[in-house]
């Protein structure tokens, strides 16, 4: 039995999935595919992506784990599969773990080195085919990166068995990781445009030769600072596991794996703000007569929309969308002629807007009669046309409910926001990012490229489930706030296909 630890979360695409989320334990049944293995958790099975998953240390339980449990009364042996247990002790487990911290560090090094020796050197080399620009945008802040792990690592080498201590004395630097991550989708897109043109496929290809690297793609080892950095937490906590709590580095260990916690969490943080920047930017791509700046410029996730009665003067009324994001909405009318697109016609300003529960009956303001009615009464240019409120009518008692809770969510998100750590904040050049990664991906959709990995499909016969198996634990959003399918993310797993061959266990 071989056990791993998610490193990322994984969200189901396709039903012979495995989801799972960071920090889960998964059971690897089979591991003949390079990017792609069969595995099992919670009572499921299915494929998952192998970079997503770490290999414990240890995979038996130790004499000490053992006496616990009898010590506790826990039947270990109660499960429907075999025990495994080692002769290793907690402090000759803890010693592998500190070694396969230091060894997989010194690996990591390495692969930044040819990184930067292989491809960046070689690209500045040839300033007709790569401007200073394009080498950031590929290659990010990995020159940085790499001398910041090089003296981590001569401290790792160096403290001997009180690694925390290292880890706490670097642990502001590892901030600088977020950069990258939040970069990474656009770098990715970049080497897809790239690719397609045969002079830069070799000239990547030559300098791989040229530094005698494995067969992986440029992107494949871009991808490792990402999965690097989502490891040590997993790491110290197997250190913490086997540490004596009187050991004089235990405290050390336990803050530097909530410190890594902390800096794990800061970068998926403002990991799902760029993918929401990017569903935003690609959203106000499909609308038509844009005015105004850009919709990333104020706001950075859509928390609700629907179709309404817009009541002007003069009895007049017309149906037309509002999207509800953080700081405004977006007025917008259905092009009958498009699908999935709309017509731009203006925006109310919500910092500077009043909501007015309008009751039903005759309105004092236009001197007609409505029902379910909300109006936004601002001091900015608005939808309506006055410039001063909107009056709409929602479809029912209900709808006018959600739109009043919608409004009052959104007023508290922003507030919540306003009251966070600056750190969680996107400069202006992460929003011009997202809108440039957006833009690419669009543009490869267009040419039918697809950033997950093609697989073959099973058959129906040959589909792998468990008895009872109804799906997966997690599956994309489709609520009706939805602005469509993920347009961006961290991983690429290169060229290789995923292959659905018949497990053995099939019949």
């Amino acid at each position: 039995m071989v056990l791993a630890e998610a490193v990322f979360d994984h969200v189901a695409i396709e039903s012979e999935e495995l989801a799972f989320r960071s920090g889960d334990l998964v059971e690897v049944l089979e591991a003949n595919n390079r990017d792609w293995w069969w595995g099992s958790s919670g009572g499921r099975s299915g494929w998952f992506p192998a970079h997503f998953v770490r290999l414990r240390v240890n995979q038996e339980d130790t004499v000490e784990d053992c006496l616990a449990a009898m010590a506790s009364g826990v039947r270990r042996l109660a499960s429907s599969r075999r025990t495994s247990v080692s002769l290793l002790s907690n402090d000759e487990v803890r010693a592998n773990v500190l070694s396969e911290l230091v060894n997989t560090e010194r690996d990591f090094v390495k692969v930044l080195q040819d990184i930067c020796e292989g491809y960046v050197r070689e690209c500045r080399k040839r300033s007709d085919m790569f401007s200073e620009e394009l080498v950031r945008t590929i290659f990010v802040n990995l020159e940085d990166i790499l001398d910041f792990q090089r003296d981590f690592l001569a401290d790792l080498e160096a403290c001997g068995d009180n690694v925390g201590v290292c880890f706490l004395k670097h642990r502001a630097g590892f901030k600088m990781y977020s950069d990258y991550c939040n970069s990474h989708p656009m770098a990715t897109a970049q080497l897809m445009e790239l690719y397609q043109s045969n002079s830069y496929s070799k000239f990547f290809e030559a300098c791989r030769l040229l530094r005698g690297l494995m067969e992986i793609p440029l992107d494949g080892y871009l991808l490792t600072p990402v999965q690097r950095i989502c490891k040590y937490p997993l790491q110290l906590a197997e250190l913490l596991k086997y540490t004596r709590t009187d050991h004089e580095d235990y405290e050390n260990i336990k803050e530097a794996l909530e410190a890594m916690r902390g800096v794990a969490v800061l970068i998926n943080e403002r990991k799902r703000k760029m993918e929401s920047l990017e569903k935003l930017a690609a959203w106000q791509m499909r609308v038509e007569g844009w005015e105004g700046e850009d919709l990333i410029d104020l706001s950075s996730q859509l928390i609700y929309q629907s179709e309404v009665v817009r009541v002007n003067t003069g009895l007049w009324t017309n149906n037309i969308m509002l999207f509800l994001f953080d700081h405004q909405i977006i007025c917008c009318k259905k092009n009958i002629f498009k699908r999935h697109t709309y017509v731009y016609k203006g925006r109310i300003c919500l910092d500077t807007c009043e909501v007015i529960d309008v009751l039903d009956g005759k309105d004092i303001h236009l001197g007609c009669t409505v029902r379910h009615a909300i109006r936004l009464v601002s001091n900015t240019a608005d939808c309506s046309g006055s410039g001063e409120s909107l009056l709409f009518c929602c479809r029912s008692a209900g709808d006018k409910q959600r739109w009043l809770r919608a409004l009052a969510e959104e007023r508290r998100q922003v507030a919540h926001e306003a009251a966070c750590d600056s750190d969680l904040g996107l400069a202006p050049a992460a929003r011009r990012l997202a809108q440039a990664t957006a833009a690419a991906h669009a543009q490869a959709a267009a040419r039918g490229k697809s950033r997950r990995p093609t697989r073959k499909p099973r058959s129906r016969r040959n589909l792998k489930h468990s008895a009872g198996y109804t799906g997966s634990a997690l599956q994309l959003n489709t609520n009706n706030n939805s602005l469509g399918k993920k347009v961006g993310g961290w991983f690429s797993f290169g060229t290789n296909k995923k292959t659905r061959h018949q497990h053995p266990d099939v019949p």
